[in-house]
Formats: structure tokens, sequence, C-alpha cells
């Protein structure tokens, strides 16, 4: 029985899914979409007795990348204004 490992990486078009330090899967839009995938497969894993890490890069080391994704993706009320933006800089 061995444990497997799983990563999330920020790729240039979304996210990306390794497995061992393999790539697995297709590109992701979201990061909770591509830890929703992951969380399947570890259910698999795990259901035949291996063990199983995820690592999923915090916002805070992602500030450069991820914030700009999630800022595209808000619509409606919530959107912020141009003055939010430059604030949360």
């Amino acid at each position: 029985m061995a444990d497997r490992v799983y990563s999330l990486v920020k790729g240039p078009a979304g996210w990306i899914l390794f497995l061992d330090g393999a790539r697995v899967g297709g590109i992701y839009g979201t990061k909770e979409a591509a830890f929703e995938a992951v969380m399947v497969a570890a259910s698999f894993v795990v259901g035949v007795g291996d063990g199983v890490q995820i690592n999923v890069p915090s916002d805070a080391r992602m500030r450069g990348t991820d914030k700009v994704d999630r800022v595209f993706q808000m619509t409606g009320p919530s959107r912020p204004s141009q003055t939010d933006l430059v604030a949360t800089k």
C-alpha cells in the first residue's frame, strides 16, 4: 500500500492536477473545480486502502495570479469597483 500525492498547480490557462509528479486529467477553470476532481479521485484511492496527500496552494501564496482570476469571475452587485481593486493590492 502506498501514499498517493495529488497537487494542484496554477497554469497559464487554469488549474492542473498532478498525481505523484505526473500530470493527469485536463485543465480546470477554477481551483475549486480542480479540488473537486481531486477529491473524487482520492476517494477511489482511499477505497482500496492507500493513503492520500492533497497539496493545494493558499490564496496568500497566489496573490499575483489567483486574484486576477477571481476579479474576472465576479458578476452582479458583488463585483468590486476600481477603487476596491486598487485597495486590495
